[in-house]
C-alpha cells in the first residue's frame, strides 16, 4: 500500500491552503504598511523607471506587478487663531516742548500735523513740528565773538548735526539760498528769518530752543496735558503715530502665530477686513 503525501504528488487542489483567519491577519496588516509608505513607493517606483532598471521582461518566478501611479499634490499647511484685541492709535507719546510761558492755543485731539505745522502755541508764539531723530538742546544762530581788545566783534558759524537737521527741514519746507550742511551762515539766518516772518514772528534770524520741536514724522494728537492759560510743560501735548493699530492680550500658550512680520487678517468693528502684519512682540508673556 503506498501512501501520498498531501501536496507533494503536484495535483494544485491537492495542496493545503492556510489558516483563513491567519491570511486575513496577514492581509489586514499589509494593508496598514502599504497606505504608510505610499507616497515613498511612489518615488522609488518612479526612480527605478528613470534609471532603466531592468528589460522590461518579467522573470519566471517574479509575480506581475499590478500597481498604478497616484498623483501626489503638495500643500501649504496653515494654523488658524482667531484672538480679540483694541483697535487704536498706541500708547500716546509726550512731546518733548521746551518752551516757557502761558499755553493759548492747542490742537483738537485727533489731528495730524505733519512737517511745519503748529503743534500748540506758548506765549501766542508757534510751536512747529520739524522732522528729526536728534532732540532740541540749543539755539540756533550765528554767534558774535568778541576780541580780546573788548571792542568791536565778528560773526562766528555755529556747527554742529542739529544745524544739518534744521537746515535739512527749513530746505524741504521751500526755503532756499542757503547751503544744507552743518554750518548755520549769515545765508542761514537770512532763510530763518523769512521763515519766522511767514509765522508772524519777530525776524531775529536765530531759532529759539522752544521754537522747535522734532519727531520722526507726522504725528496723530493723543490729548493735552495741561489747559488753555496754564502754564506750558514737558507733557503738554501727547502723539501717537498715525496708522491704526490692533493690540492683543495673548498668552505665550495661545501666541505661536505673534512672529513680527506675519501676515494677518483684521476684522473691523463695521464688518469690513483689512490685512495687516505683526509689527511687534511684547516681551513679557504669562503661561496662562
Amino acid at each position: 500500500m503506498t501512501e501520498t503525501m498531501p501536496g507533494l504528488d503536484g495535483d494544485p487542489a491537492a495542496t493545503p491552503e492556510p489558516p483563513r483567519g491567519r491570511r486575513g491577519r496577514r492581509g489586514r496588516r499589509t494593508a496598514l504598511l502599504a497606505s504608510a509608505v505610499v507616497l515613498v513607493a511612489a518615488v522609488a517606483v518612479v526612480g527605478a523607471l528613470g534609471l532603466g532598471g531592468g528589460s522590461g521582461k518579467v522573470g519566471a518566478g517574479a509575480p506581475a506587478r499590478t500597481g498604478s501611479f497616484v498623483p501626489v499634490t503638495r500643500i501649504t499647511l496653515t494654523e488658524r487663531a482667531s484672538v480679540d484685541g483694541q483697535l487704536g492709535y498706541g500708547a500716546g507719546i509726550p512731546l518733548p516742548v521746551k518752551a516757557t510761558g502761558t499755553v493759548t492755543w492747542l490742537p483738537e485731539q485727533g489731528a495730524t500735523i505733519g512737517r511745519g505745522g503748529t503743534l500748540l502755541r506758548v506765549d501766542d508764539r508757534p510751536v512747529v513740528l520739524m522732522y528729526g531723530q536728534l532732540p532740541t538742546y540749543r539755539a540756533l544762530g550765528q554767534r558774535t565773538s568778541t576780541p580780546s581788545g573788548g571792542t568791536g566783534g565778528t560773526s562766528a558759524e555755529l556747527k554742529g548735526m542739529d544745524v544739518l537737521q534744521f537746515e535739512t527741514n527749513l530746505a524741504a519746507l521751500g526755503y532756499t539760498g542757503f547751503t544744507v550742511d552743518e554750518r548755520f551762515s549769515a545765508a542761514t539766518a537770512q532763510a530763518v528769518k523769512r521763515w519766522q516772518h511767514d509765522l508772524g514772528l519777530p525776524e531775529t534770524g536765530t531759532v529759539g530752543i522752544g521754537d522747535v520741536v522734532y519727531s520722526t514724522g507726522r504725528v496723530r494728537i493723543g490729548q493735552t496735558g495741561v489747559r488753555l492759560g496754564a502754564a506750558v510743560t514737558e507733557n503738554a501735548v501727547s502723539y501717537t503715530g498715525t496708522a491704526r493699530k490692533v493690540v492683543v492680550d495673548a498668552s505665550a500658550r495661545d501666541a505661536a502665530w505673534a512672529v513680527r512680520g506675519a501676515a494677518l487678517t483684521i476684522h473691523l468693528p463695521d464688518g469690513s477686513t483689512v490685512n495687516g502684519k505683526v509689527a511687534s512682540v511684547g516681551r513679557q508673556a504669562s503661561a496662562a
